[in-house]
């Protein structure tokens, strides 16, 4: 791909428009992208079933009844109101630092874990590992040309997903 083709010219999906340039995209035959061919629409139990499950992890829990991923925004503050406030459950907050968190974020966990009443660990490496991950993966792209939009969060990816381990390590069956 040219970077200064026409954007008329960019190859988009035929079902949800994402353009070639997005990282790791492909197309079938049809011009359907993988990210349309491989989704898979989720299924809404209801919430007698999450209630189930909630009383379920109760009976389980040491030390902690869930963990709550907090990342400062408004969905992961919202999820642990819910868990501690509507479910009543023993949660403890959980942040990586991605090297790129900001203060604002930062500040807005402290504030819901405060207002919660809820232990708050956030995990960062001891190598800088994320800013090394992003700074390997911007070089490359560098010098492929920026063919597509660069995918430096892969030091992200694994951090967040992380968290769950982190959490196991203090008796917590996560919910």
């Amino acid at each position: 791909m040219k970077l200064n083709r026409n954007l008329k010219e960019v190859r988009r999906c035929t079902k949800c428009i994402m353009p070639e340039t997005v990282p790791g995209i492909t197309f079938n035959k049809d011009g359907v992208c993988n990210f349309c061919t491989g989704f898979q629409e989720l299924k809404y139990l209801g919430k007698d079933k999450l209630d189930e499950i909630i009383e379920t992890q109760r009976k389980k829990a040491i030390d902690y009844e869930c963990i709550v991923p907090m990342s400062g925004g408004r969905d992961s503050t919202y999820a642990l109101y819910l868990a501690r406030n509507v479910y009543k459950l023993k949660s403890r907050a959980i942040n990586y630092d991605n090297e790129f968190r900001t203060e604002q974020a930062l500040n807005n966990i402290k504030r819901a874990c405060e207002a919660t009443n809820t232990e708050f660990l956030t995990v960062r490496s001891k190598q800088d590992i994320s800013t090394k991950i992003a700074r390997s993966q911007l070089r490359e792209e560098l010098s492929m040309g920026f063919v597509k939009r660069p995918n430096i969060c892969r030091g992200c990816s694994y951090g967040i997903k992380s968290i769950p381990f982190i959490g196991s390590l203090s008796n917590t069956k996560c919910l």
